[in-house]
């Protein structure tokens, strides 16, 4: 007879009060959390910190417009940008209000293609010069 994942776990709990054992954390844990249980007190450097923290956070929150490249083309579909669990099309050729966050990724994927290009193309340069060079 197979019993529900909910009575066993309900099982092995009582049977290990009956025992008198509980899970104890490792030594070394323990002192962790005495320590964080011991440092109560927030110091103005901490509070410094979350303030930076917060300030950051609502700066990335602020709706930016972005404008993507739109050709006829290779650049006529939506962008499509997710980010921790925002996501959207971005249309291009129009001016687009989005969360800071959302633009900075697609900058940042505007620039590695740009980085790839740039890459793909020296090496194709130095392709091209070896197989002249080996023709010669």
């Amino acid at each position: 007879m197979r019993l529900s994942r909910e009575a066993h776990n309900e099982g092995a709990a009582e049977s290990a009060r009956e025992r008198g054992r509980s899970r104890a954390l490792p030594d070394k844990n323990k002192k962790g959390v005495k320590k964080m249980a011991e440092k109560k007190t927030v110091t103005s450097e901490d509070e410094r910190i979350l303030k930076r923290i917060e300030a950051n956070e609502a700066r990335m929150r602020e709706r930016v417009s972005v404008r993507l490249y739109k050709d006829n083309y290779k650049c006529k579909d939506p962008v499509f940008v997710s980010v921790n669990g925002y996501s959207a099309r971005i249309p291009r050729g129009v001016n687009v209000m989005i969360p800071r966050f959302a633009a900075e990724v697609i900058k940042e994927s505007i620039e590695q293609d740009e980085h790839t290009a740039a890459m793909l193309e020296g090496l194709s340069e130095d392709y091209d010069r070896n197989v002249r060079r080996e023709r010669l």
